[in-house]
């Protein structure tokens, strides 16, 4: 009789104990979903009301290509020194050179990875003799050759929003480019 009596407490017990357990885990997870959407809906808002608005501002792109677009010739070679090929794609714009992105100098640069992508892309918009060069403001306060050359080889034209336009001066050179970097 006693161990029916010690096996019926210890059944309760652990009842009792699986019991707890289980409502543990389960304040746990609403805690941990609770805290998860907090984080997501904190998040969503720092993305959508600074980084987004204040970054990449999306319908200013938009925007400005519609100013852009009246000034381009259809497939006419446009160098966007930008991140990817928005304004390419939204102004039906070919890019002079195979580096698309402000990147790739960049790090070739700061890096020194020694690809010699700044001196290609440089020769490139010489050979072309690019007349429009897109970038964005901030990028122009860069010290890399292709930033550089945009500097003496080209004058501004307009600024909207993030965006410089820039057209080739006359005087121009590779030579006035590339040996004063």
């Amino acid at each position: 009789m006693p161990s029916i009596a010690i096996s019926l407490i210890l059944i309760d017990w652990t009842q009792k104990a699986i019991n707890y357990w289980v409502r543990s885990v389960v304040i746990f997870m609403i805690t941990l979903c609770s805290m998860m959407f907090i984080g997501f809906s904190f998040g969503y808002y720092v993305y959508d009301h600074f980084v987004y608005k204040e970054y990449t501002k999306g319908e200013y792109v938009i925007n400005n290509s519609v100013y852009f677009r009246s000034l381009f010739e259809e497939r006419q070679k446009v160098y966007v020194f930008d991140y990817g090929a928005t304004l390419h794609y939204l102004n039906n714009t070919t890019t002079p050179t195979r580096y698309f992105s402000a990147n790739i100098p960049s790090m070739d640069y700061t890096l020194n990875l020694g690809f010699g992508i700044n001196d290609q892309i440089i020769k490139d918009l010489e050979k072309d003799q690019t007349e429009y060069v897109i970038t964005r403001q901030d990028w122009l306060e860069e010290d890399y050759p292709v930033v550089l050359y945009i500097h003496r080889c080209y004058k501004e034209i307009k600024t909207l929003h993030l965006y410089t336009l820039m057209q080739r001066k006359e005087e121009c050179s590779i030579n006035q480019g590339i040996n004063n970097t």
